[in-house]
């Protein structure tokens, strides 16, 4: 349940949707092994946090849908002295079919209760950070 899936009744919004060869779209995500390392790996072509072994812990949850022969690995980075946590998300197709992603987010965070502040930091090239609040 930690990342939702398309088609197995998680009736969430779904992290990840996919057609494989026959058409099928549903995930069934399984655990299959996790790792634990000092520091923050880059996310190899995308803009991303980093931090060095004295500044941030990870937790790699690597899972897996048997029938797709998909990995899902879920990356956690804690900065301890900043407290802050990252995700991101890394899909590895193990099959030797074609697999296409339709949809593939970091996560599905859901909040109990309605009483938020919510601050979201938008803008474009020299209009960085423009401070956006809403309740």
């Amino acid at each position: 349940m930690e990342y939702s899936t398309h088609g197995i009744g998680d009736f969430r919004e779904s992290s990840i949707q996919v057609k494989d060869k026959n058409g099928h779209s549903q995930v069934k995500l399984e655990y299959k092994s996790h790792e634990i390392y000092k520091g923050k790996r880059g996310l190899k072509g995308l803009p991303s946090t980093y931090g060095n072994d004295n500044e941030c812990t990870t937790l790699e949850v690597t899972c897996i849908d048997k029938y797709l022969n998909l990995e899902v690995i879920l990356v956690y980075t804690v900065f301890e002295e900043l407290d802050a946590i990252t995700r991101s998300v890394r899909i590895k197709n193990s099959s030797e079919d074609k697999i296409t992603l339709t949809k593939v987010l970091s996560t599905c965070v859901e909040f109990e209760g309605i009483d938020y502040d919510m601050i979201s930091l938008h803008g474009s090239w020299a209009r960085e950070r423009h401070i956006q609040r809403k309740k």
